[in-house]
C-alpha cells in the first residue's frame, strides 16, 4: 500500500472581501477543537486575522509563534519570507494550513519559480498540496478557479467553498451548470472547446465543492465586535445574546460537518 501523504492546505480567494479569513478562522477552530495534528500559519501580511485571534503573545515579526499550538506568522508576499512556506514542513504535522493574502491568485504565487517546482518540493517532503478556493456569486472570484487550474493543473487537489452569506443558490449563475440553474452562464471551456460551468471544471479535476452557510450579519458583527473565536461565541456566558449564540452554534456545527467530510475526501 502506498504511503498516505500529509496535506498542505492553502486558503485562497481571487479578491478581498469574499470571506476567506472567516473560513480560515472556522477551519482553525475545527482543527484545534478536534485535536488534529495541524501546523497553522497566517501569511496574510499586515492583516494578521488568524494571528490576532489564535496566536500567542510575542514578537510576531520574528516568526516565534508556535504553529502547532497557536498560529505561526510570516508574509507570503515578502521575498525574504517565502522560504518559510516550504520550511513549514519541518513541523512534521499531518496537516499544514496556510491563510494566504487575499487577492489575485496568480499574484500570490508570482514570487515562486514555478507552480510545478512548488508542488514538487512539497511532495518531496511527503505533502499533497490542496487549494481551498473561496468563491461568491461574482465572476471575478469564480475566475480564480481557472487561474488556479492554469497554474497547477492536475498536480494539486482542489476544494471549492461557495460563500452562501446573503446569497441564494440561484445567485450562482456563473458557477453552477445549466442542469442545476437553467439561466446559468458557463464561464469556461472544456479541452474540446465546449462551454462548461465552474462546478463542471472543478469536477473534471476531481475537485470537491462545499458551502459556507449563511450567518446573520448582526450575529457575526457581535462576534467581531467582542473579538471572539467562533467556538467561544457559542458558549454560555459569552457576550452574545442567547439567540445569537444558538445561531452561531448551528452555523459552526454545519461547517464542522463539512470540514470533517472534506478531510475524509482528501484522505486525512
Amino acid at each position: 500500500m502506498a504511503e498516505q501523504r500529509k496535506l498542505a492546505i492553502f486558503a485562497l480567494s481571487n479578491k478581498g472581501g469574499v470571506g476567506k479569513t472567516m473560513l480560515a478562522k472556522a477551519f482553525t477552530d475545527y482543527l484545534r477543537h478536534e485535536n488534529k495534528q495541524a501546523a497553522i500559519f497566517d501569511t496574510d501580511g499586515d492583516v494578521k486575522g488568524l494571528l490576532k485571534l489564535y496566536g500567542v503573545q510575542g514578537d510576531t515579526e520574528n516568526f516565534i509563534n508556535n504553529p502547532m499550538t497557536g498560529v505561526g506568522y510570516f508574509d507570503m508576499q515578502v521575498a525574504d519570507d517565502r522560504e518559510n512556506i516550504v520550511n513549514a514542513t519541518e513541523a512534521g504535522a499531518e496537516i499544514l494550513f496556510f491563510d494566504t493574502p487575499a487577492g489575485s491568485i496568480r499574484k500570490i504565487f508570482t514570487g515562486l519559480r514555478s507552480a510545478e517546482r512548488f508542488v514538487r518540493t512539497f511532495n518531496a517532503e511527503g505533502y499533497e498540496v490542496v487549494l481551498m478556493l473561496l468563491v461568491d456569486p461574482y465572476d471575478d472570484t469564480i475566475d480564480g478557479i481557472q487561474t488556479a487550474i492554469d497554474l497547477f493543473g492536475e498536480s494539486v487537489k482542489y476544494v471549492v467553498w461557495k460563500n452562501m452569506a446573503h446569497a441564494e443558490r440561484g445567485d450562482f449563475v456563473f458557477f453552477e451548470p445549466k442542469s442545476v440553474l437553467p439561466d446559468a452562464e458557463p464561464m469556461f471551456e472544456s479541452p474540446s472547446g465546449e462551454p462548461v460551468s465552474a462546478r463542471e471544471l472543478v469536477e473534471t479535476y476531481k475537485g470537491q465543492v462545499f458551502e459556507i452557510p449563511d450567518m446573520p450579519l448582526r450575529t457575526n458583527a457581535r462576534i467581531r465586535r467582542h473579538y471572539l473565536r467562533f467556538r467561544e461565541a457559542t458558549m454560555p456566558g459569552s457576550p452574545l445574546k442567547p439567540n445569537d449564540r444558538a445561531l452561531a452554534r448551528d452555523w459552526l456545527s454545519e461547517l464542522d460537518r463539512q470540514f470533517a467530510e472534506m478531510l475524509k475526501v482528501l484522505g486525512a
